[in-house]
């Protein structure tokens, strides 16, 4: 399924490289030192190699490199929820101005998005990620810090078989505005898996 995730980095990203009040930079987890079809994003936006155990740490370590940039509110989106778009992005900047967290739910009990107009590690540390109560667990530690959290619309990501079937039943009738995963869907239609 590498392509598909491909496909899914490719949609996030025309997301986040459309004009708007940020400056997007892409992360990536991998076991190549440097995923050569990342190349197409180098000239765009700065490309860097997660850093962390796991994906709270990761998460923590690359909004800390994005403050001590000078950034005052940072966002961190997933690469698998396409139903995200440029007002999702307004809304969560738009929300770190009265707040100081802003979460984007998704279905499955975690999600999709996460600002911060503050950094504290408590929000990355100690989750049972890829569980379902990553969201509550978060939202949770944010409350114990005495932070404020605004919440985005719930979304679905795509983590499971059901939610990539779902997908394709969006994308065949034309109701996802993926351009790359449309794509990859209906030339792989017949090898995706069935209900």
């Amino acid at each position: 399924m590498t392509g598909l995730y491909r496909a899914f980095i490719q949609d996030v990203m025309t997301l986040a490289l459309r004009p708007g009040d940020w400056s997007p930079f892409l992360y990536y987890a991998d076991d190549d030192a440097d995923p050569p079809f990342l190349s197409e994003f180098r000239s765009r936006c700065p490309v860097v190699r997660q850093q962390g155990e796991d994906l709270g740490a990761r998460m923590y370590r690359a909004a800390g490199d994005c403050f001590a940039l000078g950034y005052r509110r940072v966002s961190i989106i997933g690469t698998d929820c396409l139903e995200l778009t440029a007002a999702d992005l307004i809304q969560a900047f738009a929300g770190l101005e009265r707040t100081e967290y802003c979460v984007g739910p998704s279905a499955d009990g975690g999600y999709y998005l996460i600002g911060m107009s503050v950094l504290r590690p408590e929000p990355f540390a100690d989750i049972d990620w890829g569980t379902e109560t990553v969201l509550t667990k978060t939202l949770e530690k944010v409350r114990q810090i005495e932070h404020n959290v605004s919440l985005l619309s719930e979304k679905e990501d795509i983590d499971t078989i059901a939610a990539l079937l779902k997908l394709r039943g969006r994308v065949l009738a034309g109701g996802v505005d993926a351009a790359y995963t449309a794509q990859f869907i209906r030339e792989h239609q017949q090898s995706l898996p069935d209900a």
